[in-house]
């Protein structure tokens, strides 16, 4: 079927931002499979590269300069998913490699006493008495406690494994997001003065507002953030160069250096902090939303994350300097289909042997 380019564009620019009716969608499959057509389509049996496809040849056929930049965004992590697909659809391997599942919903839970519960979303409804607070394991996955202020304080730990991810809902209404390989202490009941908890790995706060109650995020002799009432997220994983804290809106005070929104704040492991305003908040985030957001980023940097996520090992053979790679996938996406999307970004190869362990090879 015709359609004019600007007819083109303005259906192409709601079905990759995910906002086509139905309607908009058969159009598009109309034109994708038009015989009169710049290119006829060759028809997968595979739907999900049939859809992959499309989003391809779409991008080619329009330009990216007739894209607003979020749905760009979107389309870019979506051609590498295609390119990713067609291949694995086109060149099945010869053996088929170990399947590596990403992570899920889980967590450890240290009481008081320092017996533990394992937590995950499939075990819910059940609450215990800690101290002053009631704690519930809530539809989701989400650990919700509920207390009034208490006089004597009473510590519980969460831990998420590797592999794992979870939410806390603490006793003053503060949210946590945990992230894999990550870890936070807190009060099940906070005091009458000050509200203070302890962090390792990754977390991304949402902060009850209580001028009369300072909040305050340590890193064991690394940083703390002092905290009205706000959102930001703390990647302080022993592994990474640089502990940061990016403030995603409010205030909050890092080792005495105080951040504006859209800030971040780097400490080295001299113990330098330096201030900076050239943060991507989406790529910071993005692990909250299930997305692996790639932005410029060494393999060194990508496959830490690849470690955590979906608890594999990893090792490297050859010089890996400047494999730099842009890009967006979910986290719920196989491993394989990972690095499939990395291998066509660059001159880069993944080996994936037993034992849940990867080789990055040049």
């Amino acid at each position: 079927m015709y359609m004019t380019q600007d007819e083109l564009s303005r259906l192409a620019q709601k079905y990759l931002s995910g906002i086509a009716t139905a309607e908009e969608k058969r159009l598009l499959h109309e034109w994708y499979y038009d015989p009169q057509g710049e290119w006829v389509a060759e028809i997968p049996e595979d739907p999900e590269v049939l859809e992959a496809r499309m989003r391809v040849r779409l991008m080619r056929t329009i330009g990216t300069r007739r894209i607003p930049m979020t749905a760009w965004r979107v389309a870019a992590a979506l051609i590498l998913v295609a390119g990713a697909a067609a291949l694995f659809y086109r060149t099945p391997p010869k053996t088929k490699p170990q399947a590596i599942l990403p992570g899920s919903t889980k967590a450890i839970l240290t009481l008081a006493d320092g017996t533990t519960k394992t937590l995950d979303s499939g075990h819910t409804g059940w609450t215990l008495k800690q101290g002053a607070a009631k704690v519930q394991q809530a539809t989701g996955g989400v650990l919700a406690y509920e207390a009034t202020p208490a006089s004597e304080i009473v510590y519980n730990t969460l831990s998420v494994p590797r592999g794992g991810q979870y939410q806390l809902k603490l006793s003053d209404g503060t949210q946590v997001w945990l992230d894999a390989a990550s870890s936070l202490r807190y009060p099940v009941s906070f005091g009458k003065t000050e509200r203070v908890v302890e962090v390792t790995g990754q977390a991304y706060f949402s902060v009850a507002p209580d001028a009369s109650r300072p909040f305050r995020v340590k890193v064991v002799n690394r940083e703390e953030v002092q905290v009205l009432g706000t959102e930001f997220n703390i990647n302080a994983y022993d592994d990474e160069a640089f502990l940061q804290t990016t403030l995603l809106e409010g205030k909050v005070r890092v080792n005495g250096k105080d951040l504006a929104p859209g800030e971040q704040a780097r400490l080295d492991g001299g113990g330098t902090l330096i201030l900076s305003d050239d943060v991507d908040k989406e790529a910071v985030v993005a692990w909250k939303s299930d997305m692996f957001y790639f932005d410029n980023e060494d393999i060194g940097t990508i496959m830490r994350q690849v470690e955590r996520w979906y608890d594999v090992t990893v090792d490297y053979e050859g010089d890996m300097t400047g494999k730099i790679f842009t890009g967006q996938i979910s986290r719920y996406a196989q491993v394989s289909q990972v690095l499939e999307m990395l291998e066509l970004t660059h001159d880069i190869h993944f080996r994936i042997g037993s034992g849940n362990h990867i080789t990055v090879l040049p």
